[in-house]
């Protein structure tokens, strides 16, 4: 196995190790790499649009050596294990059955002004008029059933977060 889910997550000054087998999985949200760094993912959403803002809530709820996790990882790590099943360690965002959040691509945050960066999994889900700026996994591409998707658009969303360790 290449990655353990934390039982035990020291996130700012605070413990957590509160876990509901069965039921809504609050904390942690996390999963831990064979290198000891950590793939998370929000408990709060952020405004996509201030920058600013999301940075400091992401070092609100895990601390100073958290930063927003970049698409280039993701591609680092499928391009090693050959899957993404580490995302689904993470619990996902509350009424979703999929990995969808927030990420930074190459380092920057928005495609154009005012479209930043998330990712969710399989084209499948989305219309023709989806904007797909690239992709991961064996699919066709756009709209073909890829691991996973990165797109562009503003809204309030749970952002997916790289502690290093």
């Amino acid at each position: 196995m290449i990655f353990t889910r934390a039982d035990n997550f020291k996130m700012g000054s605070d413990q957590v190790s509160k876990i509901y087998l069965g039921a809504k999985l609050i904390w942690p949200r996390c999963a831990t790499l064979t290198n000891g760094v950590k793939w998370c993912l929000t408990l709060n959403a952020y405004n996509s649009l201030d920058e600013t803002a999301t940075r400091q809530g992401i070092i609100n709820e895990f601390g100073d050596n958290a930063v927003p996790l970049d698409w280039t990882d993701l591609q680092d790590y499928y391009n090693t294990y050959g899957h993404l099943d580490i995302l689904r360690e993470i619990p996902f965002r509350d009424g979703f059955t999929r990995p969808y959040g927030g990420v930074i691509r190459n380092g920057n945050w928005f495609y154009s002004s005012d479209r930043p960066y998330f990712v969710d999994e399989e084209g499948k889900y989305y219309n023709s008029s989806f904007s797909v700026h690239d992709y991961i996994g064996p699919g066709e591409g756009p709209h073909g059933y890829d691991l996973l998707d990165l797109g562009s658009w503003r809204g309030n969303r749970q952002y997916y977060v790289k502690i290093n360790i």
